[in-house]
């Protein structure tokens, strides 16, 4: 969770428009190096087959939503504090929140 809301923030913040912009090289760096490697899904994969092991499938499939639906509202919350530093910035369409990766 805390992975997707600093990979959002960050880069909301360092896109081109934002408030820091950054060389695609650094933003790379920091989302898909640094934040890749601590947001790395294989403790989940590792923790829903474990539950699944023990018979107990359906935690698993509730612990899979609900980690997945929390990291879309972790990213959501980075990116709107993201675009909290922009003055006189609106929150953007999905298009354009695709081009920031």
């Amino acid at each position: 969770l805390v992975g997707s809301f600093i990979i959002a923030l960050y880069a909301t913040l360092t896109d081109r428009r934002g408030a820091f912009p950054a060389s695609e090289v650094s933003r790379q760096f920091v989302m898909a190096g640094f934040c890749g490697g601590f947001t790395t899904r294989s403790l989940m994969g590792l923790e829903t087959f474990t539950l699944i092991l023990d018979r107990h499938p359906l935690l698993g499939i509730a612990y899979v939503t609900g980690v997945v639906t929390l990291s879309l509202l972790a990213a959501a919350g980075g990116y709107r504090l993201g675009r909290s530093f922009e003055p006189g910035a609106e929150v953007k369409t999905i298009e354009e929140c695709r081009a920031l990766s």
